[in-house]
C-alpha cells in the first residue's frame, strides 16, 4: 500500500500528459537501448531528469518526446550522459526541450564504437610539464599540482584519444578557439558555459579530437548533432556584439553579418580558423563546410574561384 502511494506521489511531480508521455514511450525505448542500460535504469534516470528540471513541463511535448528518443537511441542516461535544456523558440514562442550529450556522454558514445580505449580532454596551466611532438606518438603531460606546485593560469586544452592498437591522437585547442566556440553557443551567457566552463571547454577538445575515429552513422549523427544545435537560434544582437568582440571594430550589423558570411575582411585572412576535415571539405571553427569548388582538387588547398577565373584569363591573353 505504501509503495502503491510513493508511486502516486512521484507521479504527482509531473503533469499528467507528461507522464502519459513517459509511460507510452518507454516500453518502446527498450528495443533502443544498449545492452549495457536495462529499462528500469533508463526510466528511472528519465524521471529524475524530468523532476530535476521543473522548466522542461513548459516544453512542447513533440521536443520532449524527440529528447527520450534520442538519449535511448544514442544510449546515454539522461542526467548522466546527457542533459535535455529548455530553450525560447522564438519562431513558434513556445519552450522545446533540446537533447545535449555531456562531455561523459561522449566519452562513452567513443568506448562503445570498439575502437577505442579511452578518451579524454584536459587543460595545460602554467607550469605544468608538457612536451609533445606532432611525430611523437603522444604526449607527455604532468600536472604541477602533481609535484606540489602552485597552478598558473590556463594556456591551452587538448583531446586524446587512445586506440586500441595503443597509438594516439592529440588534437591542441587554444583559448581564443574556445571562446568563439563559447560565444557561438546559444546559451554562451547562461548554462553550462557559466556554471561547468571547463567541463565546456574539455568536451569541445574531445569533440575535436574525436574526427580521427571511424566514426559509426550513430555516432557522427550525434557529435554533427551537437555542432547544429550550438549554432542555432542566434539572434542578430548577439550576432552583432559576437563579431565586434572578434573583428575590434563598430561596423553596422549587416556589414559585420556579411563579414562574417564570407569568412573575413578585406584586409585580412578569416577570423574563423580552418580546420581540415575528413571527408573531403574544410570546416571553419564555427562548423560551416567551404564548398568543393573552392578548394584546389590537386593540391588540397582554398583557393577564391573569381580570383582564379580572372587570373586564368589573364594567362589566356598572354598565350
Amino acid at each position: 500500500m505504501s509503495e502503491t502511494r510513493a508511486v502516486q506521489r512521484r507521479a504527482e511531480m509531473l503533469p499528467q500528459p507528461l507522464v502519459g508521455l513517459v509511460q507510452q514511450l518507454v516500453p518502446d525505448c527498450n528495443a533502443l537501448l544498449p545492452a549495457d542500460i536495462t529499462t528500469e535504469q533508463f526510466r528511472a534516470a528519465l524521471w529524475l531528469e524530468l523532476t530535476g528540471r521543473p522548466a522542461l513541463q513548459a516544453c512542447t511535448p513533440q521536443s520532449l518526446r524527440e529528447c527520450i528518443v534520442k538519449a535511448a537511441t544514442f544510449g546515454l542516461l539522461p542526467g548522466r550522459d546527457c542533459h535535455f535544456l529548455p530553450f525560447g523558440n522564438k519562431k513558434q514562442g513556445q519552450q522545446v526541450a533540446t537533447y545535449v550529450p555531456n562531455y561523459q556522454g561522449i566519452i562513452l558514445a567513443l568506448e562503445r564504437t570498439g575502437k577505442v580505449r579511452r578518451a579524454f580532454a584536459h587543460p595545460v596551466h602554467e607550469g605544468d610539464k608538457w612536451e609533445y611532438d606532432y611525430f611523437m606518438d603522444r604526449p607527455v603531460h604532468i600536472p604541477a599540482v602533481t609535484s606540489g606546485k602552485k597552478q598558473g593560469p590556463e594556456l591551452f586544452y587538448y583531446g586524446a584519444i587512445q586506440f586500441r592498437d595503443n597509438t594516439f591522437a592529440v588534437e591542441i585547442v587554444t583559448l581564443e578557439e574556445l571562446e568563439k566556440i563559447r560565444r557561438s553557443s546559444p546559451a554562451h551567457e547562461s548554462g553550462p558555459w557559466v556554471t561547468w566552463p571547463d567541463m565546456m571547454k574539455r568536451k569541445s577538445a574531445l569533440k575535436r579530437v574525436a574526427k580521427y575515429v571511424r566514426l559509426t552513422p550513430q555516432l557522427a549523427e550525434l557529435l554533427d548533432e551537437d555542432d547544429a544545435r550550438s549554432l542555432e537560434d542566434i539572434p542578430p544582437a548577439r550576432h552583432q556584439d559576437n563579431v565586434f568582440a572578434l573583428f575590434g571594430d563598430t561596423a553596422t550589423t549587416d556589414e559585420a553579418l556579411a563579414t562574417a558570411r564570407r569568412g573575413g575582411g578585406a584586409e585580412g585572412p578569416s577570423v574563423a580558423q580552418e580546420t581540415r576535415g575528413d571527408a573531403g571539405k574544410t570546416q571553419d571553427v564555427t562548423g560551416h563546410d567551404h564548398t568543393e569548388e573552392s578548394i584546389d582538387r590537386h593540391t588540397g588547398e582554398l583557393f577564391d574561384p573569381v580570383e582564379s577565373a580572372a587570373i586564368d584569363a589573364s594567362l589566356a591573353e598572354e598565350a
